[in-house]
């Protein structure tokens, strides 16, 4: 399998953008997904992957296909090492135009399911690799998305809570200890 990614990255990072329209059911996006995180693995198809999905957010998608650019984004936002800068700001650049096409298509029920599925997404990563956040933070501040600066607040939110509820306890620690006390 590591051989066969490392030789055809770019033409699997193409055939599997070229899956974008046909997913029908969860179990298809589920499998190719499974798939795209263990080549992400694979520096040679992170690379591939990332320019393809940079390469078709500038393109009008779809809402359907929107999300899934926005998952895939996420996904590599995640394997990308430390020091990756410039390509962060390209994908959370990218990624902020398929969230404004969500963000446009959420007055319709499914619209809406779809944003809130893709706000989930972006939150998900934010939470697995937390250095995301400054990166979204700043992409927010100099870009144009709405999408971007909605998901970014909602992100900043969440690890603002986190923070909080992680500090709780301490403090219940320190007035149990001071109770014994007395």
């Amino acid at each position: 399998f590591t051989g066969f990614v490392q030789q055809f990255s770019a033409e699997l990072a193409a055939l599997v953008l070229e899956t974008l329209p046909s997913y029908g059911h969860r179990r298809q996006q589920r499998a190719v997904n499974q798939w795209v995180i263990t080549a992400l693995g694979h520096d040679d198809f992170l690379k591939a992957f990332a320019g393809s999905v940079i390469k078709a957010c500038s393109v009008s998608q779809p809402p359907q296909s929107a999300f899934r650019l926005v998952e895939w984004s996420c996904l590599v936002l995640e394997q990308l090492p430390e020091g990756s800068g410039k390509a962060v700001q390209k994908l959370l650049e990218a990624q902020g135009t398929q969230l404004d096409t969500l963000i446009n298509s959420s007055n319709s029920h499914t619209g809406h399911q779809r944003w809130r599925a893709a706000e989930r997404v972006v939150m998900r990563s934010v939470r697995r690799k937390p250095s995301l956040l400054p990166h979204y933070t700043t992409a927010a501040a100099v870009g144009s998305s709405a999408g971007l600066v909605k998901v970014t607040l909602a992100a900043s939110l969440q690890q603002q809570t986190q923070q909080q509820q992680q500090q709780q306890p301490d403090s219940n620690v320190v007035v149990d200890a001071l109770l014994s006390v007395v």
